[in-house]
């Protein structure tokens, strides 16, 4: 049947490909003609797209319109000059590949097949075909296949088929690539804990070694970038090797995947019947000491002395002046207010007194070259470095003074600090080096030889205050700060800092302090609804 089109008014159009034939009508009309117009009815051109022509006398002027069309058009618009050109190689990866052709031709096409042949063997005895089709108008197409053979050379053209004939293009070459491990999130957890390890150029088939003993199959694979699955139960050894293998090559992690591990248990029930808060505390040999800060809200004038293994405890006067905040590190402390403080912008009266407990007394030794209130000390090469704080006024501290033990004696303003630290929050000296805690998470190391500051691992969460710090076997243990439960340990060979297990209990609880003996770290809880209850709790950081 013909094809005709109402079109712009005014003007009567015959168009073929070889001329245009014009004709005037009392209703004029654009008229285009197409190869198959064969038809020998008028009647048959008389609707078009749903459209009734008409006009007033409109057989002669159809009859005109056929003829013209019998003898003027050319009945094939096909182009029968086809050619393919295989363009690009888009995108490769371990398995895939993704590439672009295009056919090229002056017109319509009758394509019966097009695609892409792709082998290892630039013959292409053996290929993989991409069959995409049918194509009826030229241009480009694109081709994607799964599948390959990772880090293998292969060969790509494109195809068409036309006429029971198949056309190929030119050849590109390009090679798959070889999977790798990047990283993996969480670094640390426990059994049916989410897993993503990140790769590349990932296969379908890649799996998991798991501590170089079990191979897992993942719950899902991402875009050959993500790998997901579920951690197993912990087995023997907390610490996982992680692989990746795809088809049969293998990449390792550079780090180990880690169980958070620890065990608890409530050792005893202490009997001091005060609470005790913002107090100064160490240990030595035998004993776990105690002090100052407020009881029961008021300042207190006593240390406690608790004997490590009978747990027992006897009260020791205090012969200097009763504060609150003091600063306190390996049997010596000073500082701080001299009456409660209540709130943060209240200005206080500071001391300087400076203290060492020794053999169940006290020895003041030279005053503190400043009053600071919740100022740091830590000891290193037999002097005390004194950090941050607050002045009288609440203002900040960030000068660093340092005491030598051996002359008895505080040196002038060793430094300025980037920071200034409080002794409510973790601090402790490590390998040589001293390390802070800021309120914001911060961990800050000074190496105090060559006075440079570093910022290392950020602490794992935003910290409270007055939790514990203590050293085991070359570690710094960290955590329990007000009624939080969670435990963190640091490890400096590698910066990190990482989860040990929570504290079970769930009642609300503030921590006193703690000490370590025979590889485990132990902590004195206080409850908040019952100052009288304290508990002592043993954790043993590598039981599960």
């Amino acid at each position: 049947m013909s094809l005709l089109k109402m079109t712009t008014p005014y003007k009567s159009t015959i168009k073929c490909r070889t001329n245009i034939c014009r004709l005037r009508s009392i209703y004029p009309i654009k008229l285009s003609c197409r190869p198959f117009l064969n038809s020998a009815f008028c009647s048959d051109l008389l609707t078009t797209n749903r459209i009734m022509i008409k006009t007033l006398n409109p057989l002669p002027a159809l009859l005109l319109c056929m003829a013209t069309f019998l003898f003027s058009c050319n009945n094939d618009d096909i182009d029968t000059n086809v050619s393919v050109f295989t363009e690009e190689i888009v995108f490769t990866s371990g398995e895939q590949a993704i590439m672009t052709g295009r056919v090229l031709a002056q017109g319509e096409v009758a394509v019966e097949d097009h695609g892409f042949q792709i082998d290892t063997d630039e013959n292409f005895s053996d290929p993989i075909v991409i069959s995409l089709g049918e194509k009826s108008i030229p241009g480009r197409f694109i081709g994607e296949t799964n599948g390959l053979d990772i880090h293998l050379d292969y060969y790509c053209r494109a195809f068409i088929l036309t006429k029971g004939e198949t056309k190929t293009g030119n050849v590109l070459p390009f090679s798959t690539l070889s999977p790798k491990a990047i990283d993996f999130s969480p670094k640390e957890g426990k059994q049916n804990t989410k897993l993503t390890l990140e790769g590349i150029n990932l296969t379908a088939d890649t799996k998991i070694i798991w501590n170089n003993e079990r191979l897992l199959t993942p719950d899902n694979i991402i875009s050959e970038t993500f790998v997901e699955f579920k951690v197993p139960a912990l087995d023997n050894d907390p610490t996982i090797n992680l692989k990746l293998i795809s088809q049969g090559d293998t990449s390792e992690f550079s780090e180990p995947f880690e169980y958070i591990i620890g065990e608890w248990n409530e050792e005893a029930t202490l009997d001091n019947s005060f609470k005790s808060q913002r107090h100064v505390y160490f240990e030595n040999t035998e004993n776990f000491i105690y002090g100052l800060g407020l009881v029961q809200g008021l300042l207190s004038p006593q240390f406690q002395l608790l004997n490590k293994k009978s747990l027992q405890r006897t009260p020791i006067a205090f012969p200097g002046q009763p504060v609150d905040g003091a600063f306190f590190n390996a049997s010596y402390f000073g500082g701080g207010s001299t009456i409660k403080v209540a709130f943060p912008t209240q200005t206080i009266p500071l001391s300087t007194e400076f203290w060492k407990y020794e053999d169940q007394g006290f020895v003041r030794l030279q005053d503190a070259p400043i009053a600071l209130y919740k100022a740091v000390t830590l000891m290193a090469d037999n002097k005390i470095y004194l950090y941050g704080g607050e002045v009288s006024g609440r203002d900040r501290s960030y000068e660093v003074h340092v005491y030598d033990i051996g002359t008895d004696t505080w040196d002038p303003v060793f430094t300025v600090s980037p920071i200034s630290p409080l002794n409510s929050y973790p601090f402790f000296h490590l390998n040589g080096y001293n390390y802070f805690v800021t309120e914001t998470g911060e961990t800050y190391r000074h190496d105090y030889t060559n006075d440079e500051w570093t910022r290392v691992a950020q602490f794992p969460t935003q910290p409270k205050e007055y939790g514990v710090s203590v050293l085991l076997n070359g570690m710094a243990y960290a955590g329990m700060q007000e009624s939080d439960r969670r435990f963190y340990v640091y490890r400096p060979w590698n910066d990190s800092w990482r989860t040990k297990e929570s504290l079970p209990n769930n009642l609300i609880f503030f921590t006193m302090g703690g000490w370590t003996n025979d590889n485990n770290i132990f902590v004195i809880r206080t409850q908040a609804s019952n100052p009288t209850n304290k508990v002592l709790w043993r954790f043993d950081p590598d039981g599960f």
